[in-house]
């Protein structure tokens, strides 16, 4: 039989439920990331509605009562304390390396699907990207080597006005709030300071010294940072854009660079194919993105180049949008200039070029519909001539072409080219000639 110890035992439930308890609570809490000039005041007046709670959450979360936090670090408050209740926003793209961050928990890979609780932290890296979606239908694409915290994800009962804040650490992302009713609140803030929007397209990049703004739709409002000396307010509207360096009084709103033409307007390309566009003066490089044809933002590929062309990093065929941006030399992005594309790998070239009889003929090539045959007078086909499109596999030769070079290109469904054969020269013995001779010995020899 066993005996226990009654004081033990009361100790070990006391234990037990103040761990359990302490579990609880952290499972509800709303963590948020103290910014430069919070203090555990200010954060329960705007947030709580919880009469102690200034008195009670230094204690919840064993800190003193500074007059001010220090920045970063991490505040929990019980969400029956909170105005309104948390919503979580929600990963709908990843691509590449990306990190999520929960409360309290080692960061992992973040995977579609995710939910964003109040606290949590989306990192991505090099060449990565994801899309985020909030409450209200609006959206956000975190750009490579950015890193975003949820500070404020709420809706309001009674209302159902959303509520979101989100804290850029660094990087850039790019937030897309559509127009709707009730009216809700969606801002980002940075270190430098705070852009504040409705119904718009945005961008907004950050560093630890500034922060850049620009409008493609809508308007905004920026802030600088509650701990400025002087607040102030200025208001960007579309294809605007503004630099704020951090510490210093806001600037006059700049006009962003015009979207740049494109060369051409072909819808259907064949790889390898290089976007190209007419360079603009004042720019001092140009952003690009390729994009899914998805609602979500989806970005395949990204990348900067200083001229007016840059070559899609693409290994197989797909139907895509092209953005592109100039850059002017305060680092502010352009208007976009967007063209939809479709892709296809080139189609092989044809095999067994021969001559008999005069035809010219070849094997067929899969997914080829038509095929266009060309003549030069080199063999590297300087001057390309189109001697004639067709849709069988022969093609019949006259005296013209005796001596020139010939090759043969497949097009697919598209009308786009793929891959020329290899050239051959025409040659053949001129039969009326032989013929004449022949008759010229035999007479001779009568």
């Amino acid at each position: 039989m066993i005996f226990f110890n009654k004081k033990r035992l009361v100790l070990f439930l006391f234990t037990l439920s103040t761990v359990l308890a302490a579990a609880t609570a952290t499972a509800k809490d709303w963590v948020y990331t103290v910014k430069p000039g919070d203090t555990l005041w200010d954060l329960c007046l705007t947030y709580t509605t919880h009469k102690a709670c200034w008195m009670e959450v230094g204690e919840y979360n064993g800190v003193g009562y500074p007059p001010s936090l220090a920045p970063g670090t991490r505040i929990r408050f019980p969400v029956a304390w909170l105005k309104a209740q948390p919503v979580p926003a929600n990963v709908i793209y990843v691509a590449g390396n990306v990190q999520l961050a929960l409360a309290n928990q080692q960061a992992r890979p973040a995977v579609v699907g995710d939910a964003l609780p109040m606290g949590a932290q989306v990192q991505t890296g090099e060449g990565s990207s994801a899309t985020l979606q909030f409450a209200d239908g609006a959206t956000l694409v975190l750009e490579p080597q950015s890193q975003v915290v949820m500070d404020l994800l709420t809706r309001h009962q009674q209302t159902g006005m959303v509520n979101t804040r989100l804290n850029l650490l660094s990087g850039a992302a790019k937030s897309r709030v559509p127009k709707r009713e009730p009216r809700s609140n969606f801002s980002v803030s940075t270190p430098s300071a705070i852009a504040a929007v409705r119904g718009t397209d945005f961008r907004v990049s950050a560093d630890a010294s500034q922060m850049r703004s620009e409008v493609f739709e809508g308007n905004i409002e920026v802030a600088n940072p509650p701990q400025a000396n002087k607040r102030q307010r200025v208001v960007l509207p579309q294809s605007f854009g503004l630099r704020v360096e951090q510490g210093k009084p806001l600037g006059k709103p700049v006009a962003l660079l015009a979207p740049v033409a494109w060369f051409d307007d072909a819808e259907n390309v064949v790889l390898p194919y290089t976007l190209t566009w007419h360079p603009a003066a004042e720019a001092s490089r140009y952003k690009i993105e390729l994009l899914a044809p998805s609602a979500a933002e989806e970005i395949i590929a990204s990348g900067y180049s200083t001229e007016g062309a840059w070559l899609l990093p693409l290994a197989q065929g797909q139907c895509f949008s092209a953005r592109v941006s100039a850059i002017d030399s305060s680092g502010l992005q352009g208007m976009p200039a967007v063209r939809e594309l479709c892709a296809a790998e080139a189609l092989r070239p044809a095999q067994a070029l021969s001559i008999q009889s005069k035809q010219l003929i070849w094997q067929a090539v899969p997914n080829a519909v038509a095929y266009r045959v060309e003549v030069s007078e080199d063999a590297a086909f300087t001057a390309p001539v189109i001697l004639a499109d067709t849709n069988v596999t022969e093609l019949p030769l006259t005296a013209d072409n005796k001596g020139q070079y010939i090759r043969v290109i497949p097009l697919d469904a598209q009308e786009r080219l793929g891959n020329p054969s290899e050239a051959i020269q025409v040659k053949w013995q001129n039969t009326e000639g032989i013929i004449a001779t022949v008759l010229f010995f035999v007479l001779l020899a009568l």
